[in-house]
Protein backbone atom coordinates (compact mmCIF):
# COMPACT_ATOMS: atom_id res chain seq x y z
CA UNK A 1 0.00 0.00 0.00
CA UNK A 2 2.54 2.49 0.86
CA UNK A 3 4.91 1.97 -2.03
CA UNK A 4 1.33 2.22 -4.16
CA UNK A 5 0.47 5.70 -2.74
CA UNK A 6 4.09 7.24 -3.40
CA UNK A 7 3.34 6.08 -7.13
CA UNK A 8 0.10 7.67 -6.98
CA UNK A 9 1.23 11.25 -5.57
CA UNK A 10 4.40 11.15 -7.88
CA UNK A 11 1.91 10.71 -10.39
CA UNK A 12 -0.62 13.78 -8.71
CA UNK A 13 2.42 15.71 -8.58
CA UNK A 14 3.58 15.04 -12.37
CA UNK A 15 -0.21 16.13 -13.35
CA UNK A 16 -0.29 19.17 -11.29
CA UNK A 17 3.56 20.13 -12.98
CA UNK A 18 2.19 19.44 -16.57
CA UNK A 19 -1.66 21.18 -15.91
CA UNK A 20 -1.54 23.51 -13.29
CA UNK A 21 1.92 25.49 -12.97
CA UNK A 22 1.23 29.34 -12.96
CA UNK A 23 -2.62 28.77 -11.47
CA UNK A 24 -3.80 28.54 -7.90
CA UNK A 25 -4.59 25.33 -6.77
CA UNK A 26 -6.54 23.34 -3.72
CA UNK A 27 -6.45 19.83 -3.52
CA UNK A 28 -8.75 18.24 -0.74
CA UNK A 29 -9.75 14.64 0.10
CA UNK A 30 -8.61 11.63 2.47
CA UNK A 31 -4.85 11.33 1.76
CA UNK A 32 -4.45 8.35 3.61
CA UNK A 33 -1.44 9.62 4.27
CA UNK A 34 -0.31 9.47 8.23
CA UNK A 35 2.45 11.48 9.71
CA UNK A 36 3.19 9.06 12.67
CA UNK A 37 4.10 6.88 10.00
CA UNK A 38 7.56 7.52 8.81
CA UNK A 39 6.91 6.24 4.71
CA UNK A 40 4.01 8.17 4.94
CA UNK A 41 5.43 11.58 6.16
CA UNK A 42 8.10 11.11 3.78
CA UNK A 43 5.47 10.19 0.49
CA UNK A 44 3.45 14.05 2.11
CA UNK A 45 6.76 15.74 2.32
CA UNK A 46 7.93 15.10 -1.19
CA UNK A 47 4.77 15.76 -2.62
CA UNK A 48 4.60 18.77 -0.95
CA UNK A 49 8.03 19.76 -1.99
CA UNK A 50 7.47 19.00 -5.90
CA UNK A 51 4.09 20.85 -6.23
CA UNK A 52 4.96 23.39 -3.38
CA UNK A 53 1.43 23.14 -1.52
CA UNK A 54 0.99 23.83 1.69
CA UNK A 55 -1.20 21.60 4.56
CA UNK A 56 -3.81 24.20 5.60
CA UNK A 57 -3.74 22.26 9.06
CA UNK A 58 -0.38 22.56 9.30
CA UNK A 59 -0.40 26.42 8.21
CA UNK A 60 -2.98 27.57 11.10
CA UNK A 61 -1.14 25.45 13.41
CA UNK A 62 -4.42 23.04 14.60
CA UNK A 63 -4.07 20.07 16.84
CA UNK A 64 -5.84 17.63 15.33
CA UNK A 65 -3.71 16.40 11.66
CA UNK A 66 -5.89 13.66 10.00
CA UNK A 67 -5.63 12.29 6.58
CA UNK A 68 -8.45 14.21 5.32
CA UNK A 69 -6.19 17.10 3.94
CA UNK A 70 -6.91 20.78 2.07
CA UNK A 71 -3.43 21.53 0.90
CA UNK A 72 -3.04 24.90 -1.85
CA UNK A 73 -0.78 27.21 -2.92
CA UNK A 74 -1.89 30.28 -4.37
CA UNK A 75 0.26 32.01 -7.74
CA UNK A 76 1.31 35.47 -8.79
CA UNK A 77 -2.24 36.63 -9.83
CA UNK A 78 -4.02 35.09 -6.55
CA UNK A 79 -3.30 34.56 -2.96
CA UNK A 80 -4.26 31.71 -1.19
CA UNK A 81 -4.82 31.71 3.19
CA UNK A 82 -6.23 29.92 5.13
CA UNK A 83 -8.02 31.00 8.17
CA UNK A 84 -10.04 28.28 9.77
CA UNK A 85 -9.98 25.11 9.84
CA UNK A 86 -12.57 22.31 11.97
CA UNK A 87 -13.90 18.90 11.35
CA UNK A 88 -17.75 19.62 9.84
CA UNK A 89 -20.59 17.43 10.74
CA UNK A 90 -22.81 18.47 8.42
CA UNK A 91 -22.06 15.34 6.19
CA UNK A 92 -24.64 12.81 7.81
CA UNK A 93 -27.34 10.89 6.06
CA UNK A 94 -31.59 11.63 6.41
CA UNK A 95 -31.23 9.74 9.71
CA UNK A 96 -28.09 11.47 11.11
CA UNK A 97 -25.24 8.36 10.46
CA UNK A 98 -22.12 10.10 9.11
CA UNK A 99 -21.66 9.31 5.72
CA UNK A 100 -18.12 8.08 6.33
CA UNK A 101 -15.96 6.41 8.90
CA UNK A 102 -14.36 9.77 9.81
CA UNK A 103 -15.57 13.40 10.35
CA UNK A 104 -14.78 15.65 7.11
CA UNK A 105 -12.30 18.97 7.49
CA UNK A 106 -13.76 21.92 6.68
CA UNK A 107 -10.98 24.72 6.01
CA UNK A 108 -12.07 28.64 5.13
CA UNK A 109 -9.85 30.46 2.73
CA UNK A 110 -9.33 33.89 2.73
CA UNK A 111 -8.24 35.06 -0.94
CA UNK A 112 -7.43 38.21 -2.58
CA UNK A 113 -6.55 38.92 -6.09
CA UNK A 114 -2.68 40.30 -6.95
Amino acid sequence: DKRGRAAQYAQLATFLARHSRRHAVIVAGDTNLKTVDQDDSATLRVFLHRTRLADACRRIGCADERIDRVLYRGSVRLSLEPTEWRLDGRFVDDHGTPLSDHSAVAVRMKWRSR
